[in-house]
């Protein structure tokens, strides 16, 4: 599968340098506490499992469009502990001042799309305006340029011979009586669909 693909889609759509370098730091909820200061910079996943446990929730909970309300919650079923209504505020403050590149982007095409221009992917799918829901808006150029870049990928396992299975959100399944080989032939495919979607020479999209 794409790891962590939508993050990554993200900060290439919307241009956000500090949002890429987290995603190429390898671990994009602990990049992001230590970009925003709540961690020290020699903070691992297991010296502040609660800290990124909090970040993962708000990278995830923001990009899907939750307001205040929704995310608090979602933080306490991460977390499995009460979070404050200031600790969820002061999370959502600091990514949006850790990523405000991202937010501005967000912030211009749902601009965009209230005054009646329609949201197009990369490819050609076109989202026309007589969507009232913006969370639905907001979430579109991310996700469905995404889907776009996993269904270019099963197209070309298909021409390349491959037996593909299913794809699952931004999994692909094959089978095959030789998976050395036939995994690696996968991999190539799927990041040069990311190149082909997101119209990038190298790209630094990595594979699980």
């Amino acid at each position: 599968d794409f790891s962590q693909q939508e993050v990554y889609v993200a900060a290439k759509l919307s241009g956000d340098n500090a949002l890429l370098q987290a995603y190429n730091s390898g671990d994009v909820y602990l990049a992001f506490a230590k970009q925003a200061g709540m961690v020290p910079g020699d903070a691992t996943k297991k010296t502040h499992k609660l800290e990124r446990n909090l970040c993962k929730s708000t990278i995830l909970g923001l990009q899907f469009g939750m307001g205040h309300s929704k995310l608090k919650t979602k933080l306490k079923l991460d977390s499995g502990q009460e979070v404050s209504d200031e600790k969820t505020q002061e999370l959502i403050d600091a990514h949006k001042s850790t990523y405000h590149a991202y937010w501005q982007w967000v912030k211009d095409i749902s601009q965009d799309y209230k005054n009646g221009t329609p949201l197009v992917t990369n490819d050609g799918w076109v989202l026309f305006c007589d969507n009232k829901v913006m969370t639905s808006v907001r979430n579109f150029p991310v996700q469905a340029n995404a889907a776009s870049i996993t269904r270019r990928a099963i197209v070309s396992c298909w021409e390349l011979g491959l037996k593909v299975m299913c794809g699952l959100h931004d999994a692909i399944y094959i089978i095959t009586e030789h998976p050395d080989v036939d995994q690696d032939v996968l991999n190539e495919v799927m990041l040069w669909a990311t190149e082909q979607i997101l119209k990038e020479e190298k790209t630094t999209m990595r594979i699980d």
